[in-house]
């Protein structure tokens, strides 16, 4: 379960170590410990490393020869798109480019500046020519702590109080398998949950017995590109009216895509785990919002969220 990759010299290092630490008792304090008072507590911690993956992904880039113009060496043959034009039968055609070689004078200067962020491939090949340096980490939550805590109380035989607080805090990561400037990898910021609750038992009598509960769930995510700090490095297309965002592109013949769709959205889930009389609907002017329950109805609460 712990071989070496297929195709590499080393094993692809997967580091995982998950420890905690935790306390609780009486809590002996005058208003919270006497003859019919009797308090507990009780507090955790547990956190959650990661660093590696089980294997290095290998994908394809352009080779070098490919990155001049020259798919001397690509499986396909490629089209020069200002020979375009339609027969006396409607059918369009273009001619393919000599050699399958595109002339240096026909590669543009902003695919000439992606291509720079490019790394080496790392074997021989049109396809599948590129071994990730370092494996890519499969989980959001691998650095995440993980907070408990919970108050018990007793007043006489009847009366039982209990309170409990979890939080989960995970940080934003930033791996990817191009370099920083072409990746198309996505980060959670933030990437947080709450979940409390509150119970109170009350005994009337050997037969009846009251419990009442409440409940409180917090999700936080937030979603963005990991390169988004990488704009202003990446070419840009005159007259596109904002560069806030960089260039996603996608090939069909099997290149990797370069880039991250821009896209940045904060996902906040609230849900009230006790019973609700009626459904919230959200305010006018609020761009989006999650429901706890679908479809929405009595019962079901939502809290709206409006996207930057």
């Amino acid at each position: 379960m712990n071989a070496k990759q297929w195709g590499t010299d080393t094993k692809s290092p997967l580091k995982k170590n998950n420890f905690g630490a935790n306390v609780g008792g009486p809590i002996k304090v005058p208003g919270m410990w006497s003859n019919s008072v009797k308090s507990y507590f009780y507090v955790n911690f547990e956190g959650f490393r990661q660093t590696g993956g089980a294997n290095r992904p290998t994908i394809s880039i352009p080779s070098n020869k490919e990155r001049n113009g020259d798919f001397s060496d690509w499986p396909f043959p490629i089209y020069d798109p200002a020979t375009t034009r339609v027969l006396p039968d409607g059918t369009v055609v273009r001619d393919q480019f000599p050699g399958n070689i595109i002339p240096s004078n026909r590669i543009t200067p902003e695919a000439k500046q992606l291509l720079g962020f490019l790394p080496s491939p790392t074997s021989d090949g049109a396809l599948n020519n590129y071994l990730v340096p370092t494996a890519i980490p499969d989980s959001i939550l691998a650095d995440s702590n993980y907070y408990f805590f919970r108050f018990d109380t007793y007043a006489g035989q009847n009366d039982h109080l209990a309170i409990s607080l979890w939080h989960q805090r995970a940080p934003a990561k930033f791996f990817s398998a191009l370099p920083h400037e072409l990746a198309t990898d996505t980060l959670s910021d933030p990437q947080n949950s709450w979940v409390n609750r509150a119970n109170w038992d009350h005994t009337f009598g050997p037969n009846l017995l009251n419990h009442f509960a409440f409940g409180y769930l917090n999700r936080n995510e937030g979603y963005g590109c990991v390169n988004a700090d990488a704009v202003d490095s990446l070419p840009k297309i005159g007259g596109v009216a904002s560069h806030n965002t960089g260039p996603a592109i996608s090939f069909s013949d099997g290149f990797t895509s370069f880039g991250c769709n821009g896209l940045r959205r904060s996902n906040k889930l609230v849900c009230p785990l006790s019973k609700a009389s009626a459904s919230k609907k959200p305010p006018a002017g609020i761009s989006a919002s999650v429901w706890c329950g679908w479809p929405p109805g009595p019962g079901t609460a939502t809290e709206a969220t409006t996207l930057p």
